[in-house]
């Protein structure tokens, strides 16, 4: 009997040591795991993964902070996660399949499972972007095509002021409504920007001063034939950004001049 009770007792204590010791060691083996296969996908480019694991179990969910790297592979959100399951699987953390413990405890990654929403949710985000690229790529073009007609209209003729002044005259009536009307014609979803210029004679002061000044005069008068004042902004850039030479009479009159450019409305103009 006495040898008996101490054979129970010896196993008892096995047990209660494995009890202990295989929840350590089963969270041991997730952690050396987990970091095994992080490892594993940002070796292949793939660091936007989060790796969770139950046990050897592991799921792969998309980290919502890894959506550039996402965005910037090119791949779709599914291609892309099925790509980093494979790499997931083939980790074995160096360990045998099946040991005294058991596969259970101490085998490799048993099985990678996937996490359907995340999956869904990064292509939602990835069409969402694609989407507001091709509106923006089209809108920009518009604004472009436009400012082009905007410039046909006007063609080799120039908005005259009195010297010194912002005071419009001549011809630019009829010039700013050839550019009304082909601006009616254009996208709403653009702005229109007025950009004034002068020469280099004189203080950049009162170029600045006169540039802006004519700017406006332009805008207003635009606005009073019908265009929205919040879609008419005006500014004036004095002698910067000349068109010709200012060592010439005519290098000096053609960079005495006002544009008109066409952006889309939230674009920041000027330059």
């Amino acid at each position: 009997m006495g040898r008996v009770w101490i054979y129970s007792l010896g196993w008892l204590v096995l047990g209660l040591c494995v009890a202990f010791a295989l929840p350590w060691r089963a969270e041991g083996l997730e952690t050396m795991l987990r970091g095994q296969v992080q490892q594993k996908l940002a070796a292949q480019g793939l660091g936007d993964f989060e790796v969770r694991m139950d046990g050897q179990a592991t799921t792969l969910a998309y980290r919502e902070d890894g959506f550039a790297q996402t965005a910037a592979s090119g791949e779709t959100a599914r291609d892309r996660m099925l790509r980093a399951v494979a790499h997931a699987r083939s980790v074995t953390g160096g360990l045998p399949e099946s040991t005294l413990y058991g596969s259970v405890l101490m085998g490799p990654v048993t099985r990678v499972r996937m996490d359907e929403g995340s999956v869904d949710l990064m292509q939602a985000r990835l069409d969402s972007v694609a989407t507001q690229t091709v509106v923006t790529e089209q809108v920009l073009q518009a604004a472009e095509d436009c400012t082009g007609r905007v410039t046909a209209a006007v063609a080799d003729r120039r908005l005259q002021f009195v010297s010194g002044s912002a005071e419009l005259t001549g011809d630019s009536q009829t010039i700013l409504t050839d550019i009304y009307n082909t601006i009616q014609t254009c996208p709403q979803n653009l702005v229109l920007s007025v950009e004034g210029y002068t020469d280099n004679v004189g203080q950049d002061n009162d170029n600045m001063k006169l540039s802006t000044a004519r700017a406006e005069a332009a805008a207003f008068a635009l606005i009073d034939l019908g265009l929205a004042q919040a879609s008419v902004s005006s500014r004036g850039f004095g002698a910067q950004n000349p068109i010709a030479d200012n060592t010439t009479d005519d290098g000096r009159a053609r960079n005495r001049r006002v544009d008109f450019i066409l952006h889309p409305r939230d674009e920041p103009e000027g330059p």
